[in-house]
């Protein structure tokens, strides 16, 4: 994943400053979530727009989520709103 910013000066752009981070890198440090006590979980991450950056099947990388209160979350933070920090738990299937 990649991160660029424009830099400007007044309302002039004059240039771009960016970052790079591996999700998988990222992912695998915090995936294990066996603590949890669950009979089945784990990790993936989504873009602000619903499109899957990591997940352990790597088949459904770079497709839209399919869950539907993920998509219910993107939805909420593209019309401007900062839900809190929180886990969803559900049942699949």
């Amino acid at each position: 994943m990649s991160l660029y910013l424009p830099i400007f000066d007044g309302n002039k752009p004059i240039g771009y400053i960016g970052a790079g981070t591996f999700v998988n890198a990222t992912a695998d440090k915090i995936s294990d979530v066996s603590q949890l006590k669950l009979s089945s979980a784990y990790v993936y991450f989504v873009s602000p727009t619903g499109t899957m950056l990591y997940h352990p099947d790597p088949e459904k990388i770079g497709n839209l989520v399919e869950n539907d209160a993920v998509k219910l979350l993107v939805a909420d933070i593209e019309a401007g709103n900062h839900p809190k920090p929180d886990c969803i738990q559900y049942s699949f299937g």
